[in-house]
């Protein structure tokens, strides 16, 4: 069973909403819809990002709604761009020098804890 109507309504929009960010006739998303027809892998994909919500969902694969992707901050999605940039030495050099960061904020937090 198609989830289609579900994550539309979720996200209050009108068939005819959805029709036209897909930049199709409101019969054919209708049609989507109710199953009688089938879209596109692409089209598929764009319905994916309007309900925010994965193709699984849609396509009933999925039990229940999955929670909102959480979206990455402008600096956090330039430090991945950057990591997936590095070789397998540079990345495993990175992890180590996390490691290293970590542990010391954490002792650094546990000081601060005893000194209070």
């Amino acid at each position: 069973m198609l989830n289609f109507k579900e994550a539309r309504k979720n996200k209050g929009l009108s068939q005819a909403d959805v029709a036209i960010a897909l930049d199709v006739a409101i019969p054919t998303y209708n049609r989507y819809e109710k199953g009688q027809r089938e879209c596109s892998y692409s089209t598929l994909l764009q319905l994916s990002a309007i309900f925010g919500c994965t193709v699984d969902y849609l396509l009933g694969n999925a039990p229940a709604h999955p929670a909102a992707v959480p979206t990455l901050a402008p600096a956090e999605a330039a430090a991945l761009r950057k990591y997936r940039q590095l070789t397998p030495a540079g990345r495993s050099q990175l992890d180590t020098y996390l490691d290293f960061l970590l542990s010391q904020e954490s002792a650094s937090a546990i000081k601060r804890k005893t000194a209070t």
